[in-house]
C-alpha cells in the first residue's frame, strides 16, 4: 500500500489517529531520546513512512477504541441513536414517521422481521454503495472522534504514569512537572471534547441516513 491510493476516509479514521498514537509514544520518551528528535532529518520518503505506519497503528487503535467507546456510550444511553431517531419519528407526527416499516419491507419484502442494527446495517450499506447523501461524511467524523476521545485519554493515562515514574523512580522524562500536569490536563480536557463530539456526529449521522433513504430511496419507490 502506498500514500496514494489512501482515501480521505482512510486519512481521517486511521492515518490521523496513528500518527498521533505515535506521537504521543514519542511523547513520553526519555529526555535524551527525545532530545535528538529533529524535524531537520524528515524527509520525504520518512513522511511517507510514517503516514504508513500511522494508518496501521490507526486500525489498532480503532480496533481498541470500539469496545471500549461501546461500554461508555451503552452506560448512559439506553439506545443508539439510529434507533432513537425511529422511537421519536415514530411518537411525534414526522415526516419519517414509519420509516422503519417501510424501510424494513423496502429489503425484506416478507413476513420476515428485520431488528433495529440490522435495519441500520442495510439502509448505512445502501447508502455508502449509491454514493447518497451526508451520511458517510458524519460517519467519518464519528469514527474518528470515537478514535481520539480514546486515545487522548489513554495519553493522559500514560503520561501521568510517566510523570509518577519520573517523580518516584527519577524516570528521565524530558517534561518538568508542571508541563506534565499541563499535558495531562489538555489531553483529559481534549478527551472529554472528542467525545462530546462523537455524540453530536453519530447522531447526525444517524438522522442523515434515515432521511437521505426516505428522501433519495423511499419516495422514489413510493411513486
Amino acid at each position: 500500500m502506498s500514500a496514494q491510493n489512501l482515501s480521505v476516509y482512510d486519512f481521517v479514521v486511521d492515518v490521523i489517529p496513528g500518527v498521533a498514537t505515535i506521537i504521543l509514544l514519542f511523547s513520553v520518551a526519555p529526555s535524551e531520546t527525545l532530545g535528538q528528535l529533529s524535524t531537520e532529518h524528515l524527509t520525504v520518503g520518512s513522511g511517507f513512512l510514517v503516514v504508513i505506519i500511522g494508518y496501521f497503528v490507526g486500525h489498532v487503535i480503532q480496533a481498541l477504541a470500539s469496545p471500549v467507546d461501546l461500554k461508555v456510550y451503552l452506560r448512559y444511553h439506553d439506545d443508539f441513536p439510529f434507533e432513537e431517531v425511529l422511537r421519536t419519528a415514530n411518537e411525534q407526527d414526522s415526516v419519517i414517521n414509519g420509516f422503519d416499516d417501510r424501510a424494513e419491507l423496502f429489503f425484506q419484502p416478507t413476513d420476515e422481521t428485520v431488528s433495529g442494527s440490522e435495519l441500520f446495517e442495510l439502509v448505512q450499506s445502501y447508502l455508502w454503495n449509491h454514493d447518497i447523501g451526508r451520511s458517510k461524511r458524519f460517519q467519518t467524523l464519528y469514527t474518528f472522534l470515537r478514535s481520539m476521545w480514546v486515545l487522548l485519554a489513554l495519553g493522559g493515562v500514560i503520561h501521568f504514569l510517566a510523570l509518577v515514574g519520573d517523580v518516584l523512580f527519577n524516570y528521565p522524562l524530558h517534561w518538568s512537572v508542571g508541563e506534565s500536569l499541563l499535558i495531562i490536563a489538555g489531553l483529559f480536557g481534549l478527551s472529554y471534547v472528542s467525545y462530546k463530539r462523537r455524540i453530536k456526529y453519530h447522531r447526525r449521522m444517524a438522522r442523515a441516513m434515515i432521511l437521505d433513504f426516505q428522501s433519495n430511496v423511499l419516495s422514489q419507490t413510493d411513486d
